[in-house]
């Protein structure tokens, strides 16, 4: 039997129920992802209508009847209310008297349409339908789609099922519980509906005298349930068709979610990202943009996890997390976005293009596959054949301007120079750099200001005159 899971009727309800309570009950937590299951059941029936029995009884009265004749009758129809069997008692021999028969188990396969993520709490199951196909996956796991949840309560055998927005990131692949548990407080704040489950399963020892016995050890699995933004990530996105006031858009869209973030009176805390990219970039079809994949999410002066070497200015694991970190990350993604599409062939995408000085700066720590191992460890560019491969994919960008056709001269350097002010050791807040690009885009025709009308921060933008 196939049971989608986003399209429940009735019976299958009935049937998923049991197989929940089959399958999730054997553990605290469980994740069904089996192509078939077998349940015993007994065969499905409709529920029946039970007839209305707190409707009064018709009154066992003649009209216009008085006196004695109206004492026995309701003498009469007291008896029969109060002593039914004395009345009604069947004969031993009669055909009508049937004997119930017990209902029919059977056993039944199950094919579900979808995987079902089981979080197993107090008198109850809190299920999560997950999508089969992954919509992408990173070195912090792999992230599916969950469009809808349901929860079982066990006492009352009710199912409640729901139409949801959610993603669910699977961490098998993250030991470091710190870092789990990191990602996870973030992203609890920043998305309140945030859920995280834990699953205990049996795994085949790699020790050869476990492996002797056949004896298995615990381990556990890691599953984030967050909400999903719809949209593409920003290096999926087709740049080339976009406006400068959908570019702009994006832009402040992006300095203002990074002011919430690095705001500790707002969303709970302080939220340092630490990997803000493209592919870390979700943009919607309005133009709005969002940051996504908070797996490297840490506070203020903490061991940074990891981070994309041509978007930081990090040259090691050791150096600790700083807001700056962010801004100049930002700096970059956005010089990419802005960057004139006569510089794009095929051979050099926009999102390898970096600013000039960065070169420089990258060369000696770039990372190239080795031959022997087919690992990515650092390489210092000492040949000239090696530099000019790198420099090929990354070009200098002495002659690179922004693509910002509806801008005149001096309001392009402008915006340049804020870019370029973004990524100083010592940069501009976020707050001076959204308010700084927000005036200069309101004289934009076409830009969305009424979507900005009510995100406004406490900071003064920077003068203008100070970025020409």
């Amino acid at each position: 039997m196939n049971i989608d899971l986003l399209n429940l009727s009735d019976e299958t309800i009935f049937y998923l129920k049991k197989l929940v309570k089959d399958y999730a009950s054997l553990g605290d937590s469980s994740f069904l992802n089996k192509s078939t299951y077998k349940i015993q059941v007994q065969e499905y029936s409709s529920p029946i209508l039970k007839s209305d029995e707190s409707r009064k009884e018709k009154e066992f009265i003649q009209p216009g009847s008085t006196g004695l004749a109206n004492q026995i009758c309701q003498y009469l129809a007291l008896s029969i209310k109060n002593f039914p069997s004395f009345f009604m008692v069947p004969s031993p021999v009669s055909p009508l008297t049937v004997v119930p028969k017990p209902p029919r188990q059977h056993y039944l396969d199950i094919e579900l349409s979808h995987h079902i993520l089981v979080k197993k709490e107090a008198n109850q199951f809190r299920g999560y339908i997950v999508a089969k196909n992954t919509l992408g996956s990173g070195a912090f796991g792999s992230v599916f789609d969950s469009p809808a949840s349901f929860v079982f309560d066990i006492k009352s055998d009710e199912l409640t099922y729901n139409l949801t927005d959610h993603v669910v990131k699977n961490l098998a692949n993250q030991g470091d519980s710190k870092a789990r548990a990191r990602e996870f407080n973030h992203l609890k704040l920043i998305f309140p509906s945030t859920d995280l489950v834990e699953i205990s399963r049996d795994q085949a020892s790699t020790q050869n005298l476990s492996n002797t016995f056949n004896t298995p050890f615990k381990t556990n699995d890691y599953w984030i349930v967050t909400k999903k933004i719809e949209g593409l990530a920003l290096d999926k996105v087709n740049v080339e068709i976009l406006t400068t006031p959908q570019k702009l858009k994006i832009a402040l869209s992006l300095m203002w979610e990074l002011y919430q973030l690095h705001n500790p009176a707002l969303l709970g805390g302080l939220h340092i990202h630490n990997d803000i990219k493209p592919s870390n970039i979700i943009v919607t079809k309005d133009c709005e943009a969002h940051y996504c994949d908070f797996g490297s999410a840490t506070d203020k002066d903490e061991p940074v996890q990891t981070f994309t070497i041509k978007y930081s200015n990090k040259t090691s694991f050791s150096q600790p997390a700083k807001q700056a970190g962010d801004i100049y990350s930002l700096a970059i993604t956005l010089f990419q976005l802005f960057i004139s599409s006569k510089y794009i062939t095929q051979e050099i995408s926009r999102w390898n293009i970096l600013p000039k000085g960065k070169n420089e700066k990258l060369h000696k720590i770039w990372k190239f596959k080795s031959a022997d191992t087919g690992l990515l460890g650092a390489k210092v560019l000492k040949t000239n054949s090696q530099q000019k491969i790198y420099q090929f994919f990354h070009p200098k960008t002495k002659t690179l301007v922004c693509d910002i056709g509806e801008l005149d001269k001096k309001q392009k350097n402008q915006i340049v120079t804020l870019l370029k002010q973004m990524r100083k050791d010592n940069p501009l807040t976020i707050e001076e750099a959204y308010n700084t690009l927000l005036e200069l885009a309101s004289a934009v025709k076409g830009f969305d200001a009424d979507y900005f009308s009510d995100k406004k921060t406490d900071d003064i933008p920077l003068p203008l005159y100070a970025l020409n």
